[in-house]
């Protein structure tokens, strides 16, 4: 009779593996119940098993390795690729400071995605990426890369500092207030040096002890003639202060116009320009000579040029009336 049998034999297999199934038998030919001949037969055939693994690969990139002061965004590129046999699943990117940073499903074999992330850089920073899927039997795999940033302040350059001075009144009478404002700059670019910060600078004003006093310092030190503002800041680059004070006009001035003049000078570490680092402000006091009453030996005199004019207009009206 003829007949088909099956089995199945299951083993691990790591490699790819030629397997060699060989069957054998025994017969025997019977006649009249005796058996005068027999024998064995035999067979076999072979199949090849290729074993498929899965596989990933992961590559970061970013647009620069290093920031400068006061640090600036950073754009990271991952590069994921299905390297393996068999198709990937559930294939996510996870960043370990940024999180996850893609979600790409299933992954064809040799399939490559591209996904980028952006993040704020103000230190050294090391980002370390895991790719992670699996294949259709759950057999999972990763794989990582990493890239680093280094932080690199740049040495500050000395800032720039200018000052004007302003006065609220360009004429004014003996006696007056008079307020001075100054007005100190830092006068760097923010966007070409935007470290450049101004901090613990000092302004001197020199004013006119003759003709003025000061009513009120705003906040600086009088000594003499001086008053003396020291500035902790910081002032940034293109932002400026202002400090105001007070200055009563002697009450007593010369005759004529006084020019009464302040000098400022701020004072900076490094300071690469020294041209606008002086200022002046100038308040005029015109005062008129006064009309005096005669008194004393200049009255007398008036008093006797007065008679001598009355007797002399007497007579010669007397003179006038003989001759006619």
């Amino acid at each position: 009779p003829q007949g088909v049998w099956t089995f199945q034999v299951s083993t691990p297999i790591a490699v790819d593996t030629l397997n060699v199934a060989t069957v054998t038998g025994t017969y025997g030919i019977m006649i009249d119940a005796e058996v005068p001949s027999s024998g064995v037969v035999s067979d076999w055939d072979d199949a090849t098993v290729d074993v498929v693994a899965p596989s990933i690969d992961v590559e970061k990139s970013a647009n620069t390795d290093f920031v400068i002061e006061p640090g600036e965004d950073v754009t990271y590129t991952y590069d994921v690729t299905n390297d393996g046999d068999v198709p990937l699943f559930g294939v996510v990117l996870d960043d370990d400071i940024l999180g996850n940073v893609g979600a790409l499903g299933m992954l064809a074999v040799g399939e490559s995605m591209q996904f980028e992330a952006t993040a704020f850089v103000d230190a050294d920073v090391t980002n370390i990426v895991t790719a992670i899927g699996s294949d259709q039997w759950g057999h999972p795999v990763t794989d990582t890369a990493t890239w680093t940033v280094v932080y690199e302040p740049i040495a500050p350059f000395p800032p720039d500092m200018a000052i004007v001075k302003s006065v609220d009144k360009a004429t004014a009478d003996p006696g007056d207030l008079v307020t001075y404002t100054l007005t100190y700059t830092n006068t760097e670019d923010p966007l070409v040096a935007p470290n450049s910060v101004a901090t613990d600078f000092t302004i001197v004003d020199d004013f006119d002890g003759r003709y003025s006093t000061v009513v009120n310092a705003g906040g600086g030190t009088q000594s003499g003639t001086e008053l003396t503002w020291a500035v902790a800041g910081p002032v940034a680059p293109g932002e400026s202060g202002t400090i105001s004070y007070t200055m009563r006009i002697a009450s007593t001035m010369p005759t004529g116009t006084t020019n009464v003049d302040n000098v400022v000078v701020i004072r900076s570490i490094g300071d690469p320009n020294p041209d606008n680092d002086r200022d002046t402000a100038r308040v005029k006091v015109p005062v008129t000579e006064p009309f005096l009453p005669f008194t004393g030996g200049e009255l007398a005199l008036l008093l006797g040029a007065i008679a001598a004019a009355v007797v002399l207009g007497g007579g010669l009206r007397r003179y006038a009336s003989r001759a006619a």
